[in-house]
């Protein structure tokens, strides 16, 4: 989270160097600003993304199909 927020990125995917997961050590090599957002076939996962964040933005219909 830290690191989004120094690259003023409020959603993004951090690839991280770490030699090992029992150590601090690690060092920052990428960031996505779209992380599995923008796959090269049409996928639905921006549209499920944005209906995470925003639930009410759901038809009425839609939202009452998904709970059954």
């Amino acid at each position: 989270m830290n690191a989004a927020r120094a690259i003023e990125i409020p959603v993004t995917g951090i690839d991280l160097m770490v030699k090992s997961p029992r150590l601090a050590d690690y060092r920052f090599i990428e960031a996505n600003e779209r992380p599995g957002l923008a796959n090269h076939e049409l996928q639905p996962t921006a549209e499920r993304f944005v209906d995470l964040l925003f639930p009410l933005s759901i038809p009425q219909a839609s939202r009452e199909a998904r709970r059954k």
